[in-house]
C-alpha cells in the first residue's frame, strides 16, 4: 500500500511520480491541490479520491484539527 501521507513542509511541492496540470487541463476528477509557492499556476491532477482532492492532499487538507477562531 503506497504512503499516502505528505509532509506539511512539502504541501505545494508536487508528489512524487507526478507531473502537475495547467488550468485548461483541470476536470471533475483531477485534483485541484494548488502546485507552487507564490502564485500556483499549476495543479495537482492526480485522480480525485474525496471532495476536489486525491487521496495524498486530502489527508492533508482535512487532519481533523479544528480551525483557529479569529477575532475581528
Amino acid at each position: 500500500e503506497d504512503d499516502l501521507r505528505v509532509k506539511r513542509s512539502d504541501a505545494w511541492k508536487p508528489l512524487d511520480g507526478s507531473t502537475p496540470i495547467g488550468l485548461l487541463d483541470l476536470r471533475e476528477d483531477t485534483c485541484r491541490w494548488p502546485i507552487g509557492e507564490d502564485r500556483p499556476y499549476s495543479w495537482c491532477g492526480q485522480p480525485v479520491a474525496k471532495g476536489v482532492y486525491c487521496a495524498a492532499h486530502h489527508a492533508l487538507a482535512y487532519t481533523g484539527i479544528p480551525a483557529p477562531r479569529v477575532r475581528p
